[in-house]
């Protein structure tokens, strides 16, 4: 039992460590930073995979895209600053989003599945009141993008050489999503049950 309860101490000191002390931190800094070390975890992920796939353009745009959590995660976590990170981490990702939808095979990449879990971040991040623009802002891009590669399929990338690349590429993007919405979940459940 002991070992158990040290176990879990040692959890929450990591979890104090990445996320901000309870203390010091409100909920939603401490979520913002959750978010930003998780989008670092899966762009180092995505950087993986689609550097052993040979997809360097997507890369590339994807290792930018963790720099750019790192900076938003080191102003959150170490100099408190979160509100105006929000928005601007938003913005970002759609325009990361964009851009990995053409270089990565457009409706038949795994894009699709980030638009939703950037969406699940960012209404789980940020004040209610923001929350409308959001969905907006999803669906409009999704909608535009979309549109644009009817009318002009030659603009996509399309980059698999085989229905096996595809298959990997779509089923990791998948899966990763998954389990980090679930973490994020969790959070912020545990989060709702430690404070009732």
């Amino acid at each position: 039992m002991r070992q158990v309860a040290n176990n879990k101490s040692g959890l929450s000191f990591t979890a104090e460590k990445i996320l901000g002390e309870r203390d010091a931190f409100s909920m939603e800094n401490r979520l913002f930073n959750l978010l930003c070390f998780v989008s670092m975890i899966i762009t180092a992920v995505f950087f993986v995979i689609n550097a052993l796939l040979g997809y360097w353009a997507i890369s590339m745009v994807v290792g930018l895209v963790f720099l750019i959590e790192a900076v938003f995660y080191y102003f959150s976590r170490f100099k408190g600053i979160y509100r105006t990170n929000i928005i601007v981490n938003g913005i970002v990702s759609y325009i990361a989003l964009v851009a990995s939808y053409y270089y990565d095979s457009g409706i038949n990449g795994p894009i699709i599945f980030l638009f939703f879990f950037t969406f699940h971040l960012l209404v789980a991040a940020t004040p209610n009141r923001l929350q409308r623009y959001w969905l907006a802002g999803h669906i409009i891009t999704v909608s535009t993008i979309m549109a644009i590669e009817y009318s002009s399929p030659h603009i996509i990338s399309y980059l698999y050489a085989s229905r096996g690349e595809r298959v990997i590429d779509v089923l990791s993007c998948y899966i990763v999503t998954l389990v980090f919405i679930y973490i994020i979940t969790r959070f912020l459940l545990n989060y709702y049950f430690h404070n009732t």
